[in-house]
């Protein structure tokens, strides 16, 4: 066993070394505003090997529609250093909650210089005790049916503190992802 764990992170390290598999870090704050309104603020670093190519700042407001359902508006500021490009995303969000299995859709207005699109995403999670799967769709205006797609499966390794694996599907073209996400609720 010791010697398949140190194989592995062999290969991690020489694929990250190289730039074949993306690491994504983001952490979150979040603020209850009373029993209904939570206020959450979180950013995130993507890299692939010593390269920083990603970074946004987000910012979210949610309504606790009752046990199940919230609903929310977010702002996010999305940098893509490696193209110049900033782009500024007001969005509409929609979640439900029952037990172990969740649902994100998220509805974007991507702004960009000369390049104004909707996209709507769609995330459903199952949580089983620490471990968690994922999938993620995305559809934007002017692309031909789910043109972005992304698997997760993950787990908590501490209070606050996730890792998780993830393929992302984009037009055909895949990456693999290793990623951390932490979070705090003051």
């Amino acid at each position: 066993m010791k010697k398949m764990i140190f194989i592995l992170l062999m290969l991690l390290c020489t694929s990250f070394a190289f730039g074949q598999i993306h690491s994504w870090n983001s952490g979150e704050v979040k603020y209850k505003l009373g029993d209904r309104f939570t206020l959450a603020g979180n950013g995130e670093l993507r890299l692939t090997g010593a390269d920083l190519y990603y970074s946004h700042i987000h910012f979210d407001v949610d309504y606790k529609l009752s046990d199940h359902f919230t609903i929310g508006v977010s702002e996010r500021e999305s940098y893509l250093l490696d193209k110049g490009i900033t782009e500024h995303k007001p969005m509409l969000n929609f979640k439900a909650k029952f037990g172990g299995l969740s649902n994100r859709a998220r509805i974007t207005w991507r702004i960009r210089e000369g390049d104004n699109v909707l996209r709507f995403r769609n995330k459903t999670t199952v949580k089983v005790s620490h471990a968690f799967a994922a999938y993620e769709l995305f559809i934007e205006e002017g692309k031909s049916g789910v043109y972005r797609s992304r698997y997760y499966i993950g787990t908590s390794v501490a209070k606050g503190l996730s890792v998780f694996l993830c393929r992302q599907v984009t037009e055909g073209e895949g990456i693999w992802i290793i990623g951390t996400a932490w979070g705090v609720e003051l």
